[in-house]
């Protein structure tokens, strides 16, 4: 067993959106490989955009699904990053869930138009998917509510949600209902 000693001099991205880092690499450490020829190797390192970690659906056959905290939406599309045989993508809107806990799904429905059966199914490998729901709905439709976004997936990864929200807590989303405060990130409670 050796230890790789990886060192990164810079980063770019593709024309796919992918980030490359490009860096040396030894089986020795601190730069010894300099001083020794041929224990070091220059190495172009790919990883897909906002790929630093997945959600894995569990067993290959079943659908697997993900959902947000509350998000106040602001507007525009949601993009998500996701490898998949089937997806889709349901909005539940939180208005009338003032004193929940901690399962929001358990008692928000799906808006109408909005729900899994009304998404248009995704198969494929995509870093910036854009659901769409049929009759022309769309999330930009949706700024200014408070909702929870939901990806279910059938063998499939996925890495990343995108949009133009602000993540909140159940008491941050009351009282963005209530007197339109959208927390600044500096009050989180």
């Amino acid at each position: 067993m050796f230890q790789l000693d990886i060192r990164v001099s810079d980063m770019m991205t593709d024309k796919d959106g992918n980030v490359l880092f490009y860096g040396a690499s030894s089986r020795l450490t601190h730069g010894e490989c300099f001083n020794r020829p041929s224990s070091g190797r220059i190495h172009v390192y790919k990883m897909r955009k906002d790929a630093f970690v997945c959600l894995r659906t569990e067993k290959s056959g079943e659908y697997s699904s993900a959902a947000t905290r509350e998000r106040i939406w602001h507007g525009g599309e949601l993009h998500v990053n996701l490898k998949a045989k089937s997806a889709t993508a349901a909005v539940y809107e939180t208005s009338d869930t003032e004193n929940v806990g901690g399962n929001l799904l358990g008692i928000a429905k799906p808006l109408a138009g909005y729900s899994h059966d009304d998404c248009n199914p995704f198969s494929g490998d995509s870093a910036d998917w854009v659901p769409t729901f049929k009759n022309g709905k769309n999330l930009n439709d949706l700024a200014g509510k408070t909702i929870v976004l939901e990806i279910s997936f059938l063998d499939g990864e996925l890495y990343s949600l995108r949009g133009n929200f602000t993540p909140v807590f159940n008491t941050q989303a009351a009282r963005y209902r209530r007197f339109g405060l959208v927390p600044d990130g500096e009050h989180i409670f």
